[in-house]
């Protein structure tokens, strides 16, 4: 199996991508802003980063909101860590969630689904917490989406999923979304030894 190999490629690309991410660092003086000539520049004049992320992006989805500092989006593998504060967010926490395996004529191919935590701090009001989730959102799906091949080895299968984990629960400062993503790869056939004999004592013992 290649679930570390996959999750290890997700956390590094996504890390990556991220490190230079103008994220807005959520303060109680933001200022609603126009847009201006930042939202109207072209992808060719805004400084396209890695995997298609540009700080166009950004300004077209926090359009309202001028910050006078940025914050680091960080990336976790599996969970939170354990001493957390403000400075915690903006992060994504990169999870494995599902997968299976079936043989066919093809050979056998094997799905994994991994999961991306979004989390964000917005102390200011509802309004700006939905639109800061929304931006790191945007993101996340741009380069997940964008890379299509990763590793060379895990295949991106459409579609993109992504949810509120509680849309019934009012959020308060700290807002939370979800990206799921499908990814297939080939494996070698299942036989193990002569005719496939070390592949049946090993499912037997396995399946009592």
């Amino acid at each position: 199996m290649k679930s570390r190999e996959l999750l290890l490629a997700v956390r590094d690309m996504l890390a990556t991508a991220l490190a230079d991410y103008p994220f807005p660092c959520p303060d109680d003086g933001l200022a609603a802003v126009a847009v201006g000539e930042s939202a109207s520049r072209t992808d060719s004049d805004s400084g396209s980063l890695e995997h298609g992320v540009s700080d166009q992006l950004l300004s077209s989805s926090v359009s309202r909101y001028a910050a006078t500092a940025e914050s680091d989006v960080r990336v976790f593998l599996h969970g939170l860590p354990d001493a957390q504060d403000d400075k915690t967010y903006p992060f994504v926490v990169v999870r494995w969630v599902e997968g299976r395996i079936e043989e066919g004529r093809d050979g056998v191919l094997a799905t994994e689904i991994v999961g991306m935590v979004i989390g964000v701090y917005a102390p200011k009001n509802q309004e700006q917490a939905g639109i800061y989730s929304a931006a790191l959102m945007d993101a996340v799906r741009q380069i997940v989406w964008r890379a299509r091949l990763l590793a060379r080895l895990f295949d991106l299968v459409p579609p993109l999923r992504s949810a509120i984990p509680a849309p019934d629960k009012r959020w308060n400062q700290y807002h939370m979304a979800t990206v799921e993503a499908e990814f297939n790869y080939r494996l070698p056939s299942r036989a193990m030894g002569k005719d496939g004999a070390q592949w049946r004592e090993y499912t037997e013992m396995m399946n009592p």
